[in-house]
C-alpha cells in the first residue's frame, strides 16, 4: 500500500510540466532565414510581396526584402507611369539573377542603363514586347553580360543595325555624370560591334561565352544582316524561332548546323524546306524535343530524316500536308523512335490507320497524342490500347471515326486506365449515348470525354473537370479544345533542368 501511495503523486506533477511546458509556436518565432526562404519558395508577383507580404509586420518586412526574394525579378505585368523603373525598386536590381520586363510598360534605353549599373551577375533576361529594339542592342547585352545564359525576346520588333547619331547626342545630353560615361562605354560597343555583326569573321569579342538558350518566338526582323545569330550558337541548348519573320531560310539552316548540344527545338516550317532538318541531322544527335509549325513546304525526304533524332521524346508536326500516304509507317517502322512519349501530328490529312497503327506500335510509353483533323483514321485509333500510359488523347474532327472503334479505347476498366481526357470535337457520326453508357459501366469517373460541341459528354461541363493536363484545356465561353503537348516545357521549366 505504502509503495503505490508514493507513486501516486509522482505522476500527475510530470503531467503538469509536460502540459505548461508545451506552448502555440507562431510563424514569428521562426528565424528570419527561415521566414525568408518560405517567402522565397512563393510565386508571388513583385506587387504581393511589396503590397501585401512586406506590409504584414516588421519581421515579414524584413524577410520580405531578403536578397533571396529578388533572384527573380518580374516586372512583366507591372504598370509605371513614366514608363521607367522606379528608384524605390532599383536597389533590389543588384540580388537579381532572372529579369522579366515588358516593353509596353518600360523603355527599353532606361531600364537598360538601370540594369547594366545595378545586375552585375545577371543569368537570364526575359523581353517582352519591346518594339523598339536594334541589332546592336543586343550585342551591348551580350558584352554587358558576358556569361548570360537565356536571352527571351518575344513578340519584339527588331531594326536593322544602323547608329542613329542624333539620338547618341541626345542621350549623352539628357543623362548625368555617371551615365554620361555609361553612354561613351555603349557608343564605343556600338561602333565595334556593328562591324562585329556584319562580318562573323573579323571580332569575336561579342559572342555570348554561355549562352545557353534563346527563345526569339513572335518576333519581327525588319532588315540587316543576321549572321550574328550563328555566333550565339556554341553551347545552345534551346532555341526557339516559332513564328519568328525575317530570319532567311539559309540563316536558320546554318544556325542548326551549328547547334551540337540542342535539345529542344521549335521552329516556323513556312517558307522553309526539308533542308531545316537536313541541318539538323548531323549536327543535332541529342534532340529530345521537336516543334514544327507550319509544314506545308516539308516533303517525304524531309519526313524520312527523323529515325536519326533517336534521343527524340515530344515531337510536332502540324499541317504536313504535301507528303504521302504511308510516311509514317515508314519512320515509325523502322524502330528508332521509341523513346516517344507526346506527339503532334495535327493537320497531316494523308495520316491513315496503318500509319497510326505503326506509331502505336512503336512508342509504347505514348503519354499525350494529338492527332485533329486528320480525317482519313478510323480504325487505327484502337492501336493505342497498347500505351498503357496513356493519358490524353485527341482526335477532333475525324469525321471518318465510328463509335466500335471508341468504344475500344474502354474496352474493360484496365484498358487505358490512365486515361483522362479524350477529345471527340467535331466528330460528326459517333453515338454519344452509347459512348457515355460505356463510360459509367467501366466506372471512368476520371475520364473526361469531349463531344461534338466541345462540352462534357453527359453535361458534366464544370471547368473543375478538366484534367491537368493544360491550363488552357478548357475555356467558359469555346469549351475544351486542344491541349499542348510542349505546355510543362516552356524556357522556364526546360531551363530549370538545363542551368
Amino acid at each position: 500500500t505504502t509503495t503505490t501511495t508514493t507513486s501516486t503523486p509522482t505522476t500527475p506533477t510530470t503531467t503538469t510540466t509536460v502540459t505548461t511546458s508545451s506552448s502555440t509556436l507562431s510563424i514569428l518565432d521562426f528565424p528570419i532565414e527561415t521566414l525568408s526562404h518560405i517567402l522565397s519558395l512563393t510565386n508571388d508577383s513583385i506587387e504581393q510581396k511589396l503590397l501585401v507580404h512586406a506590409l504584414v509586420c516588421r519581421k515579414f518586412y524584413d524577410a520580405t526584402l531578403d536578397y533571396k526574394n529578388w533572384m527573380q525579378f518580374d516586372v512583366l505585368n507591372m504598370e509605371f507611369p513614366r514608363n521607367v523603373l522606379p528608384h524605390r525598386l532599383l536597389s533590389l536590381l543588384q540580388h537579381a539573377r532572372v529579369v522579366r520586363v515588358n516593353g509596353r510598360n518600360l523603355h527599353w534605353e532606361a531600364l537598360y542603363f538601370q540594369l547594366k549599373a545595378k545586375c552585375k551577375a545577371l543569368q537570364q533576361l526575359h523581353l517582352w514586347f519591346y518594339t523598339s529594339l536594334r541589332l546592336h542592342d543586343i550585342a551591348n547585352i551580350f558584352n554587358t553580360w558576358p556569361y548570360l545564359q537565356c536571352l527571351i525576346c518575344q513578340g519584339c520588333s527588331f531594326s536593322g543595325l544602323e547608329i542613329d547619331e542624333s539620338s547618341s547626342d541626345s542621350n549623352d545630353s539628357d543623362n548625368d555624370g555617371d551615365h554620361s560615361s555609361d553612354n561613351d562605354d555603349v557608343g564605343h560597343l556600338e561602333k565595334k560591334l556593328n562591324g562585329a555583326c556584319l562580318d562573323t569573321k573579323t571580332s569575336p569579342s561579342f559572342i555570348p561565352k554561355n549562352l545557353v538558350a534563346l527563345d526569339l518566338s513572335h518576333s519581327t526582323f525588319q532588315y540587316g544582316d543576321h549572321a550574328w545569330l550563328v555566333q550565339c550558337v556554341e553551347k545552345l541548348q534551346y532555341l526557339d524561332l516559332d513564328n519568328c519573320t525575317g530570319i532567311e531560310p539559309e540563316t536558320i539552316a546554318n544556325i542548326l548546323s551549328n547547334t551540337t548540344h540542342l535539345i529542344f527545338a521549335s521552329l516556323d516550317g513556312q517558307d522553309s524546306s526539308d533542308e531545316l532538318l537536313h541541318a539538323m541531322v548531323a549536327s543535332c544527335p541529342a534532340l529530345e524535343y521537336l516543334s514544327i509549325a507550319f509544314s506545308e513546304e516539308f516533303s517525304d525526304n524531309g519526313i524520312l530524316m527523323l529515325p536519326a533524332f533517336q534521343c527524340l521524346k515530344r515531337f510536332r508536326l502540324r499541317k504536313a500536308m504535301n507528303i504521302s500516304a504511308g510516311i509514317f509507317t515508314r519512320v515509325f517502322g523502322i524502330g528508332t523512335l521509341t523513346h516517344v512519349t507526346h506527339i503532334d501530328l495535327s493537320e497531316c490529312g494523308q495520316l491513315n490507320d496503318e500509319d497510326v497503327s505503326t506509331i502505336a506500335e512503336c512508342c509504347l510509353d505514348l503519354q499525350q497524342v494529338i492527332l485533329a483533323w486528320c480525317t482519313n483514321i478510323n480504325s487505327g485509333v484502337t492501336a493505342f490500347t497498347q500505351c498503357r500510359s496513356l493519358e490524353a488523347l485527341d482526335l477532333t474532327g475525324m469525321k471518318h471515326l465510328r463509335t466500335p472503334s471508341v468504344l475500344t479505347l474502354m474496352e474493360t476498366p484496365d484498358t487505358l486506365s490512365n486515361l483522362t481526357l479524350l477529345s471527340l470535337k467535331q466528330c460528326n457520326d459517333l453515338d454519344d449515348k452509347t459512348i457515355f453508357q460505356r463510360k459509367w459501366e467501366q466506372h471512368r469517373e476520371s475520364l473526361l470525354i469531349i463531344d461534338y460541341y466541345g462540352q462534357a459528354l453527359g453535361g458534366e461541363s464544370d471547368a473543375s473537370l478538366a484534367p491537368k493536363i493544360n491550363r488552357q484545356t478548357y475555356d467558359a465561353d469555346l469549351g475544351f479544345f486542344s491541349f499542348n503537348i510542349f505546355e510543362d516545357l516552356n524556357p522556364n521549366s526546360i531551363l530549370s533542368s538545363l542551368l
